[in-house]
């Protein structure tokens, strides 16, 4: 039977055992099917209660704006999305907002990290593809060289609205897949919180390359 929702350019929809990709702080899951992404999740709840119902998706990505490669007078503050050298292959993706510091989502073990990667790579062998296979995580501050990189300008409440998120994910649980690469969802999962309408790839250097078009 098919998973509802599933998209196969998003791996982690196929995940049965994960709600809101352990983010309920600043995600929610209207019909028990899907995680919506939002730039502010209690204005949604007040519409709700209200009577009006959630936004749907398409909604939502009307909303969006669209990518501002040069700073205007209202929007003046930079995002900057990296592809930085990591222990991974595809490398690792780190978000800046503004002057803060960049920082992305990575394992509490790389240990566990590896080993989660061994066991993935066996289903390979047995099934012909991989299954998610989460690990403990958590956001970090990053230095790490900078392979690539793609900058937009977002207005200041946009920019609010991302160091919120950012927040909220630095205080609250999150899980890490080292071959589905969800350290691309968390710099995504920013740009949307912003109401950027940000790309989904699988790759830290594919998520620069469309940002930069």
């Amino acid at each position: 039977m098919p998973v509802p929702y599933a998209t196969m350019s998003d791996p982690q929809s196929l995940n049965l055992y994960s709600y809101v990709w352990n983010n309920p702080l600043v995600r929610i899951d209207p019909n028990g099917h899907k995680c919506d992404w939002c730039k502010d999740t209690w204005e949604k709840y007040d519409n709700y209660k209200a009577g009006n119902g959630w936004n749907t998706n398409a909604q939502l990505q009307a909303q969006q704006q669209t990518y501002q490669h040069q700073p205007t007078q209202q929007a003046n503050v930079p995002v900057t999305v990296s592809d930085v050298k990591a222990n991974t292959p595809l490398g690792h993706s780190t978000v800046q907002v503004g002057s803060d510091k960049p920082v992305g989502l990575v394992p509490n073990s790389s240990t566990q990290a590896a080993e989660a990667v061994t066991q993935q790579a066996a289903q390979v062998l047995t099934l012909g593809v991989p299954l998610p296979e989460s690990v403990p995580g958590h956001i970090e501050g990053n230095s790490a060289p900078v392979q690539s990189a793609a900058t937009i300008y977002v207005t200041s409440d946009q920019a609010d609205a991302m160091r919120t998120y950012v927040s909220g994910a630095e205080h609250s649980t999150q899980s890490y897949d080292a071959t589905f690469h969800n350290c691309t969802n968390f710099s995504e999962g920013v740009l949307a919180a912003g109401g950027v309408n940000a790309p989904a790839d699988m790759t830290p250097g594919g998520l620069v390359k469309d940002l930069s078009h």
